[in-house]
């Protein structure tokens, strides 16, 4: 999937036109986030939302973007086909007794900057299927407007984007709810500072020296 207005990194993707150093900061957040958690916790980052999205969240503060905050989300994703339902996932929908017999936390954790008008998921590794072989796992997508936002369910969406290609009239559409009550979260195990700050440190280190290498670049231009 390719469409104006989209930045392809490893494993993420950016829509819309951000500033030139949030672009920045998600190059370091491709490279290095899941890389970085490998010897620690294995693939287990890709699918830990609490886990990614603190580090995330960590990361972007330290590096000037304050208003970046945890955001529990339900996220859902369909594809279709010829007006027929090819695929849907649904995350952060998990019932009550999975919770209680799998000791986790029942939904999604995505970071929302404010600012910027932007949300990072990066952890939709998990929903990556054959019906939107697109799908990278991560994106940054910018958040809905007043105008855009709609109610799913008795939830608000705050973002989502929608992909079409009407050669085969196949129709691909992800979208993010607000869920704000739910905190269940914190109780988490992978909300532990001790398991994410050597990750936040080196992407932290790797993007001050990105930035250090671009000034004295420009310095001697």
């Amino acid at each position: 999937m390719s469409t104006p207005g989209q930045i392809d990194l490893p494993q993420l993707t950016i829509f819309g036109e951000p500033e030139d150093r949030f672009v920045a900061a998600m190059k370091i957040v491709s490279a290095h986030l899941h890389q970085r958690f490998l010897p620690i916790c294995g693939e287990a980052s890709k699918y830990s939302c609490v886990l990614s999205s603190l580090a995330v969240r960590d990361f972007l503060f330290r590096v000037g973007f304050r208003d970046a905050v945890l955001s529990p989300v339900r996220t859902i994703i369909r594809a279709e086909r010829g007006g027929k339902e090819l695929k849907t996932v649904a995350i952060g929908y998990q019932d009550a007794t999975t919770v209680k017999a799998n000791h986790t936390w029942a939904g999604h954790m995505a970071v929302c900057i404010p600012s910027l008008n932007y949300i990072v998921d990066s952890t939709l590794f998990q929903a990556q299927r054959e019906a939107w072989p697109f799908l990278p796992g991560m994106l940054a997508v910018p958040l809905h407007d007043a105008e855009r936002t709609r109610d799913i369910g008795g939830f608000k969406s705050i973002s989502g984007m929608m992909f079409s290609n009407p050669d085969d009239e196949y129709v691909f559409d992800i979208i993010w709810l607000d869920d704000p009550k739910n905190t269940a979260w914190k109780n988490s195990p992978d909300t532990s500072k001790r398991r994410r700050e050597g990750v936040v440190q080196a992407m932290t280190s790797a993007f001050l020296k990105a930035e250090e290498r671009q000034k004295a670049g420009e310095t001697h231009v």
